[in-house]
Parts: structure tokens; C-alpha cells; sequence
């Protein structure tokens, strides 16, 4: 049975690739997976390009790609054909985004939409960008809840008095990662991120320019999760949880945090291991696992 997915001459090409010994090699197994139903669904990728695209097109490839971001959001988040949000845990929606200035606000929940930028990761000159659109109604640049949501390597950027991310309700499984978050003019958006989140993973960022560079609101959730290796500068405070937050077998560890009043502040005694951060001021802990910090001068 022939395969799109992969040719007999793709599968030589790795067969090739594969110990001498293996008389049925890899290429040809991976090829009979493909053709026997294994495979990747044109339907689980949408493509977005802001200079090319066109909203009205199909989305599923980068000669037919959506204009907007919001707009593929809405697609990609529904059961295909219906207005009923996919919540089935083993269906997962990648959107790639193609370089460029997207003036627009997203807002959405859902389950398991991936954002993906398609180009190297820039400070706001380059790459993927995302920008907050003064005509919209003040909300977030980008706003989240529900289950399943990746974003990577994109900027956004803001000068308005909004969180950047924010991750509403209780977020489960996010993965925010390899992203510039920053504020446009000065210490104008009141947080690079907003945060609810469980089983979690906040990780790689430069986040810049706002008054609080991670927060955790007053009854939010901060449960099983982790921050780390995520550059803060340019801030008030780098990492804020509320004294009624409710945070529990966390980790804030291995980020640089430089803010003019606080690096971390844990308001709540509970249990949030904050560890092996290169900060300026030394971390305000409330009662939780801190040590091995490093202060800088």
C-alpha cells in the first residue's frame, strides 16, 4: 500500500541511516506505520501568516494560511465542522505562526492548542510578534483557560496598563516556553504573566518591562508546577505570590531576577521550593523550602 506520508524512497533514505545488521529497517517500519493508519493529521495543523493569509482560506497549509491568529484559535479549538470546544486529551492543534507584526489581541480557552512562531526568537524587531491593539477591549494580549496550552518562540509586547499572558481560572498543563515578553514603554503592563495554573511548566523566557514579571493573584492556583530558567529584569517585582494564592508542591529555581523593590516574593507559608535563583533583592519567603540563592551585587 503506497503512503503520502512517506515514500520508498524516504523510507530508503533512513533504512540507510540504520545499523547494517536490521534486515527490516527503520525507514520501512516507520513506512508500514504511516500505512497501516499511524499517522499525523492534516486537520491537527493550521498555519497562520499575517502578510499572505486570508481568513477566509482553509488554514491547512502556508498557501492557504489564515491572516489572523485569533482567527485560527477559533478554528482549532472546535470539533471540526460544530461550535463545541474538542476537549478529547489525544487530539492536540498546532497553529504556526509565520514571521511578522500581529496587531491583534487573543483571547480563547480550549484544550491542547499549540502556538508556535516559525522563526528565531527577537526582542519586537523580528520574528514573530505579537502586539496589543489600542482599539481592543483592555483585557490581556493574550488570554487563556482551559487545558493543553503550549506557546513558543513569540514575542508580545504591550504598553497598556494589562497582564501580557494570562492564564485565567485554573490552567492545567501549560507550557510556556523559549518567548520575549515585554513591555513597550517602560513598566506600563501590570504583569508579563498572569497566572492559575497546575502540572505546569514556565520555563526560557525573557520577560521585561513590566511592573510584576510573574504573578500569582490572590486565590489563584500555583499547584505541581514550575518556573525556571527565565530571565526578569526591567521589572518592580519578578515573581509575586499573593498571600491568599493557593500554592502547593511548586518550584521557582534557576531564573535571573533583578527588580527595584523585589526579586521573589512567596506571601504565602506554604509549599513552593525557591532555589539556585540569581536574584537582586534577596527573596521575600514567607514560610516555604528557599536556599541556595545567589544575591547579586
Amino acid at each position: 500500500m503506497d503512503n503520502t506520508y512517506l515514500s520508498s524512497l524516504e523510507a530508503n533514505a533512513i533504512n540507510a541511516l540504520s545499523p547494517g545488521n536490521q534486515v527490516y529497517g527503520v525507514g520501512d517500519k516507520l513506512r508500514n506505520a504511516l500505512s497501516n493508519g499511524f499517522t499525523w493529521k492534516a486537520e491537527q495543523r493550521y498555519y497562520v501568516d499575517g502578510v499572505n493569509g486570508d481568513d477566509d482560506a482553509d488554514g491547512l497549509s502556508w498557501e492557504s494560511a489564515f491572516a489572523t491568529i485569533q482567527h485560527a484559535v477559533n478554528i482549532a479549538r472546535y470539533i471540526d465542522g460544530t461550535a463545541t470546544i474538542d476537549t478529547a486529551l489525544d487530539h492536540h492543534k498546532y497553529i504556526f505562526i509565520a514571521t511578522g507584526q500581529y496587531n491583534e489581541q487573543v483571547l480563547f480557552s480550549g484544550y491542547n492548542i499549540h502556538l508556535i512562531g516559525c522563526s528565531p526568537l527577537s526582542n519586537g524587531d523580528y520574528g514573530v510578534v505579537i502586539n496589543y491593539n489600542d482599539a481592543i477591549v483592555a483585557t490581556a494580549v493574550l488570554g487563556f483557560s482551559g487545558s493543553g496550552l503550549e506557546i513558543s518562540n513569540i514575542c508580545f509586547q504591550c504598553s497598556q496598563a494589562i497582564p501580557i499572558i494570562l492564564l485565567s481560572s485554573v490552567s492545567d498543563a501549560v507550557h510556556i516556553h523559549d518567548c520575549w515578553i515585554k513591555g513597550n514603554a517602560g513598566k506600563t503592563p501590570t504583569m508579563g504573566i498572569s497566572c492559575a495554573i497546575k502540572n505546569s511548566l514556565i520555563e526560557n523566557n525573557v520577560i521585561n518591562g513590566c511592573i510584576t514579571g510573574i504573578d500569582v493573584a490572590a486565590g489563584a492556583w500555583f499547584n505541581n508546577s514550575i518556573v525556571r530558567n527565565n530571565k526578569i529584569t526591567n521589572v518592580t517585582n519578578g515573581i509575586a505570590i499573593a498571600a491568599t494564592a493557593v500554592p502547593t508542591e511548586s518550584q521557582i529555581s534557576r531564573n535571573n531576577i533583578v527588580g527595584s523593590v523585589s526579586s521573589i516574593v512567596n506571601a504565602q507559608a506554604t509549599d513552593v521550593l525557591i532555589t539556585e535563583n540569581y536574584v537582586k533583592p534577596v527573596p521575600t519567603d514567607a514560610g516555604s523550602t528557599s536556599g541556595d540563592n545567589v544575591t547579586l551585587s
